[in-house]
């Protein structure tokens, strides 16, 4: 968005006579995008900033409430070792709940609480192995993890009443979308969204002005879109990019942008639906579930499976070098996945800009097939590979690909 601007800016105001203009020009542009950029980061940080601190302190606090409860002397724990413990147990309890999906939205309640369990467990398995001058009390992680849950609840609860949209508790709405084309367009454009995870209550078609398909395929014509929208609750639209010119689709977003539907794309000969209702976002892709392997929890998974493998796959060089049918890169693989470079598993080094974007990878599903050469097979691959995305069809790529990690 921000680099549309800058090109903009070129286009328009170049020139000697210009240079100090374009420059104010571009220095504004770079301004709005970092503040942007600042913005977007606390936006990501604020809720688990506030989450560490609410947890922290209702640690300390229960703690004190225990003590009092039971009687123990008020020296029997240690504030030195509180003080580092309890931000841990914090920053394991939220990464927990961001790893299960507690911070995606719409906000999920179930997601927190396996979140806070699973993390609960990882606790207690720490704390059994530290030596005995390090332990306090258990009876404090379980207490701990209650008051962990309530303040996520909390939390929560509050952003809920105060109408924050992104952390509504309330389900998601309810999707009514018109698709505006030629009749075989829209049925195309009806059967992929029957395809993905959408799921709408209502679809309808729309005809352009001098459509010549069945009257009763369509609940209305172009011109009467305000009144279709009224009659049938619409709130996304879908432009069939094949019958309709781009003058047309943005003339027609400018008439309804005050009507407060969302607008989408389809291009012709696409598997997908395209769309944005914000310049900070992609926007919601609607794909034949290809975009699965992009989901937030496939792309935590993905990467925790990287690091795990990685740390695995270096334990045992000693033994899986000499397996490598080209050592070369071996080592240097390793250390890419493991900082985040690449990934195990993918398109494969060149990637296909037709799919979801990825991380370049070191292996691809194609290693399973020998000498496969045949560009339309490769790319069949792939989008089989990212539409069924999973973590065990990556382990099963190692597995199978064990000797070509050196590549």
């Amino acid at each position: 968005f921000y680099k549309a601007m800058a090109i903009f800016s070129n286009k328009h105001f170049s020139g000697s006579n210009a240079f100090w203009f374009n420059f104010l020009i571009h220095f504004a542009i770079v301004l709005k995008a970092g503040l942007a950029m600042v913005s977007r980061f606390l936006k990501s940080f604020t809720v688990p900033i506030i989450d560490f601190g609410l947890i922290t302190a209702g640690l300390f606090v229960t703690k004190n409430i225990y003590q009092q409860q039971t009687g123990f002397n008020e020296n029997i724990y240690s504030e030195k070792l509180l003080s580092v413990a309890f931000p841990l147990y914090a920053i394991v309890w939220i990464v927990m709940v961001y790893f299960n999906g507690g911070y995606d939205k719409p906000i999920k309640l179930v997601k927190i609480g396996r979140g806070i369990i699973i993390g609960t467990v990882f606790i207690l398995m720490g704390y059994s192995l530290l030596p005995e001058s390090l332990r306090f009390s258990r009876a404090l992680i379980l207490l701990g993890t209650t008051w962990a849950l309530i303040s996520f609840l909390i939390l929560r609860l509050a952003f809920h009443f105060l109408k924050l949209k992104s952390y509504s508790l309330s389900s998601a709405k309810t999707k009514r979308i018109a698709i505006i084309g030629e009749e075989a367009e829209c049925i195309r454009v009806n059967q992929l969204l029957k395809e993905t995870y959408i799921h709408p209550s209502f679809v309808g078609f729309v005809s352009i002005e001098n459509y010549t398909g069945n009257n009763q395929t369509y609940i209305g014509k172009i011109n009467q879109i305000t009144e279709i929208i009224k009659i049938h609750h619409i709130n996304e639209i879908i432009f069939c990019a094949k019958d309709i010119s781009s003058q047309f689709i943005i003339n027609n977003m400018l008439t309804l942008v005050s009507s407060g539907v969302d607008f989408k794309i389809a291009p012709p000969e696409s598997l997908s639906i395209i769309g944005s209702n914000s310049i900070d976002t992609a926007g919601d892709l609607y794909m034949i579930d290809v975009n699965s392997i992009t989901k937030p929890k496939n792309k935590r998974n993905k990467r925790l499976l990287d690091i795990g493998m990685s740390i695995l796959i270096l334990m045992l060089s000693p033994i899986l070098f000499f397996m490598q049918e080209q050592k070369t890169h071996f080592f240097v693989n390793i250390f890419n996945v493991l900082f985040g470079f690449y990934s195990w598993v993918g398109y494969g080094r060149v990637a296909d800009k037709s799919l979801p974007e990825i991380k370049r990878s070191i292996l691809s599903p194609i290693c399973l097939f020998k000498n496969e050469e045949d560009n339309t097979k490769i790319k069949l691959i792939n989008l089989r590979y990212a539409k069924d995305y999973s973590i065990e069809k990556d382990v099963i790529i190692i597995w199978k690909c064990l000797k070509k990690l050196g590549i």
